[in-house]
């Protein structure tokens, strides 16, 4: 998409290909999206356990991070321990 501006100073589009030339979002990121990063109930409840046993947050994110198998959704859970 182009964009100039006139003489009297109005944005407007002066170039515009419908087709999109590169992927939305490479295959790897994907666990990224908002829309695909859910911590589910089970989850969150595990979550709760950690923090009121005050285990440290390097041990329950090593913990989570084991039970998950993997540590891609641990930013969510990260984010509910804090």
């Amino acid at each position: 998409m182009g964009i100039k501006i006139n003489r009297k100073n109005k944005f407007y589009v002066n170039q515009f290909v419908e087709m999109h030339n590169h992927p939305f979002v490479w295959q790897e990121y994907t666990h990224m999206l908002h829309s695909q990063r859910k911590i589910y109930l089970s989850q969150a409840i595990e979550v709760d356990l950690v923090k009121e046993s005050r285990i440290s947050l390097k041990f329950s994110y090593q913990l989570l991070g084991r039970q998950t198998g993997g540590r891609e959704i641990l930013l969510d859970i990260q984010n509910k321990i804090r």
